[in-house]
């Protein structure tokens, strides 16, 4: 039995939607997107470990700002805000929306 090859296009759609992957995680985590230079020079090894590195950096600034946002909902109900509700209305007063 004879194996099948994948069509060239196939392989090039799989290979270009992993270095878009790579690009937006790389801008997620670092603000702007790697250059063409060091994602084309990159082996396959090397773009799986960086991913998995970004990602784990991402998960870290996600727990961190859940963190303060949690610390900061308290500080507001230590003062006087009589519920979450209104510990979040306060820091949304607070920071002009921005929060």
């Amino acid at each position: 039995m004879a194996l099948m090859k994948r069509p060239m296009s196939d392989t090039f759609n799989g290979v270009n939607k992993m270095l878009e992957h790579y690009s937006d995680i790389h801008k997620d985590c670092y603000g702007s997107r790697p250059t063409t230079e060091r994602l084309y020079a990159m082996s396959r090894d090397e773009m799986l470990a960086d991913l998995e590195y970004m990602q784990d950096c991402i998960e870290r600034d996600i727990a961190y700002d859940r963190k303060v946002q949690q610390d900061a909902v308290n500080d507001c109900i230590a003062v006087g805000a009589v519920d979450e509700a209104t510990a979040l209305r306060w820091l949304e007063d607070a920071y002009e929306g921005d929060y």
